[in-house]
């Protein structure tokens, strides 16, 4: 079996999975499109040779960024960036089609906006998406778009659209498509509950970590991280709000706040801390920052509107939710960790155990093995119908305000919702100010 990954790295999913697969002796392709700086990279002894042609464009991508955009202006630069892509593109297709029998593509996209999967399947191959959030999550559902109403709404329409198109797409070539559940609210097709496969987090046992304290605010202090890649998004303000509070309650912490921080400094960020406060707005109880503390037998906080709707969806996974909470309820959770040394070093251990057995490179991409010989459990599949949540990631009170907002100006079309006329009422009624 031979796999190739493409085209982007999502908080180190995707280096994770291949390194998985090349420790079960797969032969496996990591093509980057793209750099970012944010993840974990993953170094080839032998890079092949779409590795290279990948990595040739990379190089000359950043080079054209620097050279035109400053002395050609941005319609040009933009335009021989997009050719210059393409033709790399191309030649790591055709170099593929002779190497490849398994694809595996990334955030909604490929190589050529997936119009290549078509060809793909016609010639035997097998195509499988991997989504991610905000590739998949219905833009009325997910708070990262621009600053104003005006703009909001606009976002609104325009990528609800486009997920919809893609994920219809998507549907239609692909052998299998893995999202999560409270993302999956465009699907009308079955789909691999990601929840069951996991994070393939690389933190090695090699990493340098601060054994943990027996501080519990009052003798000795707590350590607590907060690396949040937009605080915006992750509510930074009301975690900077419930860590004051903490303190005026007479707890004695050291806060450490980093912001859009490399992958590497991250990590020593959180061995040397006693606990992470992942953010108030999220939507799965587990994200890659989550994951890399849970190898170091950290546990994190994050806050969320989906706590029922994920307890629903991850029975038989063995997820641990027990600081997966309300977004009101960082703060006791907060206190719990910092006043209970005990209970933050058993929570940090079982968490450990979990991610060592279930969420390594290589135990993760045995799932992905059994989901590619569609031998996966049913267990694993997701009805589509099944899905209620509407809250999706982000701030709840501007979520609403951007629904009711675009309900008035666009209508309930406007979401892409038609084929889930039950989704569309529930998200009428939380713009009318209901509980939903």
């Amino acid at each position: 079996m031979s796999i190739l990954i493409a085209p982007q790295i999502i908080a180190s999913y995707e280096s994770g999975l291949c390194q998985g697969f090349r420790e079960l002796g797969k032969k496996a392709d990591l093509i980057l499109m793209s750099e970012n700086p944010y993840s974990r990279q993953l170094v080839a002894e032998k890079p092949s040779k779409g590795e290279r042609i990948a990595g040739d464009f990379r190089v000359l991508n950043a080079a054209l960024r620097v050279n035109y955009f400053s002395n050609f202006g941005v319609q040009y630069a933009t335009r021989a960036i997009t050719i210059t892509r393409r033709a790399f593109a191309l030649r790591i297709l055709l170099w593929s089609l002779q190497k490849t029998d398994t694809y595996i593509f990334t955030f909604g996209e490929s190589f050529f906006g997936l119009k290549e999967l078509p060809l793909l399947r016609l010639m035997g191959k097998k195509v499988f998406a991997i989504m991610h959030g905000s590739d998949a999550r219905p833009a009325c559902m997910d708070a990262t778009w621009p600053e104003g109403l005006d703009a909001a709404v606009e976002d609104v329409v325009t990528r609800s659209l486009h997920q919809s198109k893609v994920t219809r797409t998507l549907e239609r070539w692909c052998t299998g498509i893995v999202n999560r559940p409270v993302h999956g609210q465009f699907h009308q097709k079955p789909f691999i509950n990601h929840f069951f496969l996991g994070n393939p987090c690389a933190v090695g046992p090699t990493e340098t970590v601060a054994p943990p304290t027996n501080a519990d605010g009052r003798n000795g202090t707590v350590r607590i991280l907060h690396a949040p890649s937009s605080p915006r998004m992750k509510g930074t303000p009301l975690i900077r709000k419930a860590v004051e509070e903490l303190k005026a309650e007479g707890l004695s912490i050291e806060y450490r706040e980093i912001t859009n921080r490399p992958n590497a400094e991250v990590i020593e960020a959180i061995s040397q801390c006693d606990f992470v406060l992942d953010g108030t707005f999220s939507d799965i109880p587990l994200g890659v920052l989550g994951t890399e503390a849970a190898f170091m037998a950290k546990p994190a906080i994050v806050g969320s509107m989906a706590t029922s709707e994920v307890q629903r969806f991850s029975q038989g996974t063995g997820i641990l939710t027990d600081c997966f909470v309300p977004p009101d309820g960082i703060k006791d959770a907060a206190r719990r960790l910092i006043t209970d040394p005990e209970f933050r070093r058993s929570h940090g251990e079982h968490l450990r155990e979990f991610v060592s057995e279930n969420w390594t490179p290589k135990s993760v991409a045995e799932k992905w093995l059994k989901v590619m010989r569609k031998k996966q459990p049913k267990e694993w599949m997701v009805n589509p119908k099944d899905i209620q949540y509407v809250w999706g990631y982000g701030d709840p009170a501007a979520i609403r305000e951007v629904v009711r907002e675009t309900l008035k100006r666009k209508g309930v079309q406007a979401f892409r919702l038609g084929h889930r006329p039950d989704l569309e009422q529930k998200l009428i009624a939380l713009a009318d100010g209901q509980d939903v």
